[in-house]
């Protein structure tokens, strides 16, 4: 009978055979025989105390015992039992996966690996048996900047001369644009080898880094070119700004303002506390999102001093990745300047449309006046007391008709007649009458270089000013005190900051008004040559005396500065051009060629 023992006892498979056949008296038999030959096994273990793996027969042939057969089996079945644990693992890892060997070959790969190189078509360096380093050599000669890196990383890994690393590449064989990152870690702490290698696909979220990058990049840009003064800060600490915004404090750069540590705390220095308060409040509701004007007016100091007229407007941004506000500073110094000189003319023409009739019958009836001072005059002898009573009613009535003869020309109805003069001798030529106009309670002094300060300007509309201001001077001190009108001569450079600001380099002739008055605060200074603007009575004041003066220096290209005080009086400085002495001559020449 040929049948198979090994098929018998180590397939176990199932009896199919009858009770009487031949095959089944043989399988009794050989159940007979297991059963003696385990009783054997043990009784030879027992003897041997379990010492015995294989009996020697008399042929020479070795036989294993049952139990050591049991033993090899049984770790082939737990390899086995371990090798689908790990392959189920590996499997359930979405990202590549794959195990290498001590020599970098390729041993297992997840589902995912498989499916992504079924994907890309390109299986070089990816199949079980493969070297994984092939991989990044093709990479590597397709111009892969991170291939060489990763070789030698991995390499180092293999070798134990480093431990686990990350790196993402740009995968260059692929037509399209991939992005992975490569992480390989040893398997083991040993010399046997073997790393397990991930590659996640990071391409979405690299493009969309760089995309943002883009963005950020041309937004620096952006806020770098803009004309416009832009800060942008993240918890009151700025975090970019440019150099507008530089320029526009008094900064060299913006580094100056990248070392702010609270722009609350910075602000200070260009903010008066009011404005400070009220923009600090301001701030503080946008940054928790509470409704807020979307424009914001306000007034601030350059480091130099100069005065700056603002308007701010903030957004909440979102600036690499955190939240964060963009302040927009426009500077509307200039617009607000010409927008107040606009109103002024505006007022002047109003003042011109109300006052030019008035002021050509008021100039008729002062004609009257002088006709007939003179006439009394002329009829008094020279000794006469009534005689210099009639001499002032005429020279009062004169200055009454140059006060009527100026609203004439704001209402545009009466050309300018302007001429060289002599600064210095129209001066000294006026205190005697400014002597009788403010009254002895009040000491006059004027002060000159000496020499002669010449100006082009309408002789009558100039000495009118100083009497405007030298009667806001004595109104100012009721109780008495002193005025004092300085003339000189100034030059202002090119280098230099000239007050008022707006003038150009050159040299002027300044006359200055000062008196020991009670003074103006800041408001009442603010306004001070608005016309109609007045801190006296009705029936003392009509707002026009400093907004003609500073008209008429306009006009003469010049321009008027005011300093003042409360409790330290006021200087009233008036800036014009000037001129030389030749001119003066030459204007000279012409009048006696003209005769």
């Amino acid at each position: 009978m040929s049948m198979s023992f090994d098929m018998l006892i180590l397939r176990g498979e199932p009896d199919v055979t009858s009770e009487d056949s031949p095959e089944h008296d043989a399988r009794d038999e050989l159940a007979r025989l297991i059963d003696v030959l385990h009783a054997t096994q043990q009784r030879i273990l027992d003897l041997t105390e379990a010492d015995a793996d294989v009996l020697a027969q008399a042929s020479g042939s070795l036989l294993r015992l049952p139990v050591v057969q049991a033993h090899l089996r049984d770790p082939a079945i737990a390899r086995r039992s371990a090798e689908a644990e790990r392959d189920a693992i590996l499997d359930a890892i979405p990202m590549h996966a794959a195990l290498l060997g001590a020599e970098g070959d390729i041993r297992v790969v997840n589902a995912a690996w498989r499916a992504g190189v079924a994907e890309t078509g390109d299986d070089r360096g990816c199949r079980v048996g493969d070297d994984y380093l092939d991989f990044w050599r093709w990479e590597n000669s397709c111009g892969c900047a991170d291939a060489a890196e990763a070789i030698t990383a991995i390499e180092a890994v293999l070798d134990r001369r480093r431990g686990s690393f990350s790196q993402d590449c740009h995968i260059a064989s692929l037509s399209s644009r991939v992005w992975l990152r490569l992480i390989v870690a040893p398997l083991t702490d040993d010399v046997s080898g073997g790393a397990l290698v991930l590659h996640i696909d990071i391409t979405d979220d690299r493009l969309t880094r760089e995309g943002r990058q883009e963005i950020g990049e041309a937004l620096e840009t952006l806020i770098d070119r803009s004309p416009l003064a832009i800060l942008v800060y993240k918890n009151f600490a700025p975090i970019a700004a440019n150099k507008a915004l530089a320029d526009l404090l008094g900064y060299a750069d913006e580094r100056g303002i990248l070392a702010w540590t609270d722009l609350r705390v910075a602000l200070l220095r260009h903010l008066t506390p009011d404005t400070h308060q009220r923009l600090t409040v301001h701030l503080t509701t946008l940054a928790h999102a509470r409704p807020a004007p979307a424009r914001f007016d306000f007034t601030a100091r350059k480091l130099g001093g100069a005065r700056l007229d603002l308007e701010l407007r903030v957004a909440a941004i979102k600036w690499r990745d955190q939240r964060a506000f963009c302040a927009m500073i426009t500077d509307v110094t200039q617009q607000r300047a010409a927008d107040e000189r606009l109103q002024h003319m505006q007022r002047l023409d109003a003042l011109g449309q109300l006052t030019g009739g008035v002021a050509h019958d008021f100039n008729n009836l002062l004609t009257v006046i002088m006709g007939n001072a003179e006439a009394l005059e002329a009829g008094l002898v020279a000794d006469d007391p009534r005689r210099s009573w009639a001499e002032l009613v005429r020279v009062t009535a004169q200055k009454a008709a140059a006060v009527t003869s100026r609203l004439l020309a704001f209402a545009r109805r009466r050309p300018l007649e302007p001429s060289v003069i002599d600064v210095a001798e129209v001066v000294a030529g006026l205190t005697s009458f400014l002597d009788r106009v403010i009254g002895s309670r009040i000491a006059i002094c004027s002060i000159s270089t000496g020499a002669p300060l010449y100006i082009q300007a309408d002789v009558s509309q100039f000495e009118n000013a100083i009497l405007n201001l030298c009667l806001n001077s004595r109104d100012a001190m009721p109780n008495g005190g002193s005025i004092i009108i300085e003339a000189a001569d100034v030059e202002i450079g090119s280098a230099q900051p000239s007050e008022p600001a707006d003038l150009p380099p050159g040299r002027y002739v300044s006359i200055t008004v000062a008196d020991t008055g009670h003074g103006m605060d800041r408001e009442t200074l603010s306004r001070a040559v608005e016309p109609f603007f007045t801190t006296k009575e009705t029936e003392n004041g009509t707002g026009l005396g400093l907004s003609m003066v500073v008209d008429f220096v306009e006009q003469c290209m010049g321009a008027v500065s005011i300093a003042s005080e409360p409790g330290k009086g006021t200087n009233v400085q008036l800036w014009f051009p000037r001129q030389k002495i030749d001119v003066r001559e030459q204007c000279f020449d012409a009048d006696d060629d003209v005769q």
